[in-house]
């Protein structure tokens, strides 16, 4: 999943985020590893919270 483009296109601080809370919180679920990623995007990008819509077509389809 971490190789997927998509998540590859996220900036390095975005992917560095998401490897810190998923170990942190000794958990890699693609959920959470996309949940963390996409949050430090939008405060990049200025925002003071993630768009839960608009974060919902960022990212690819899970599997289960």
């Amino acid at each position: 999943m971490k190789n997927d483009a998509v998540f590859s296109s996220l900036s390095p601080m975005s992917r560095r985020f998401a490897d810190f809370i998923c170990r942190l919180a000794e958990n890699e679920s693609p959920e959470l590893v996309w949940a963390a990623a996409l949050l430090c995007r939008a405060a990049e990008q200025g925002h003071v919270c993630l768009d839960l819509d608009h974060a919902q077509s960022l990212v690819p389809p899970l599997e289960e």
